[in-house]
């Protein structure tokens, strides 16, 4: 089983039973740590009735804009996505254009900066040529190997950063369902730096999100 596979995402939205100064307040908290885009963010105030979030009362706190200074979140036509779909199953040009555009989403949803979020997407197509080359014993020892690299690098800490990355997996999960499956059939979900770089970008995003 994928170290990143297990779990559901939970999603963040703006909670019945507070007051309408409470729900656009939450509304902009929701933009501010990135768990909402403005525009969704609006739709859902706009749905219960309240006016959408001014362009300028949106603001990081300082944590948060430290870390976007030092890691700033790549936009998605940014990301450099390498050639998709395995040897032995090509892809059509078409579903090359929406694969991309899908991986784009996730490595933007996940606030990746361009140079992370491209290395990742690439580790992803270079573990999937690897992995379709071996059979089920020499996938089993990769694995293996793949998680003792993780517990020297992170000794005690380990099962707290891998359940950071599964966090951050379930989260863009939910968001836009099919990254689970990607990382389960290209092996990338047990690559080391994979997980190492999920878990990274989590623990980024849960300082942004919990630095007041």
């Amino acid at each position: 089983m994928s170290e990143l596979e297990p779990g559901q995402g939970q999603p963040t939205n703006v909670s019945d039973g507070f007051t309408d100064k409470q729900q656009i307040k939450m509304a902009e908290w929701a933009v501010e740590d990135g768990s909402l885009t403005r525009n969704q963010a609006n739709q859902i105030l706009v749905d219960n009735n309240l006016p959408p979030i001014a362009i300028d009362e949106v603001s990081p706190n300082p944590v948060a804009a430290e870390i976007d200074h030092h890691f700033p979140p790549g936009k998605p036509h940014e990301y450099q996505i390498p050639p998709l779909g395995s040897s032995t199953e090509p892809m059509t040009a078409k579903e090359i254009a929406a694969a991309s555009s899908v991986v784009r989403s996730w490595l933007g949803d996940a606030r990746f900066t361009k140079e992370i979020g491209s290395s990742v997407a690439r580790e992803v197509q270079r573990v999937e040529r690897q992995f379709e080359r071996m059979d089920n014993s020499e996938k089993a020892d990769w694995k293996q190997a793949q998680v003792m690299q993780l517990k020297r690098l992170w000794k005690d800490g380990f099962n707290q950063k891998v359940n950071l990355a599964r966090k951050l997996v379930n989260e863009l999960e939910h968001k836009q369902p099919g990254l689970k499956h990607v990382l389960e059939v290209t092996g990338a979900g047990d690559s080391a730096m994979v997980i190492a770089q999920f878990a990274l970008q989590a623990e980024r995003l849960y300082r942004r999100k919990y630095s007041d």
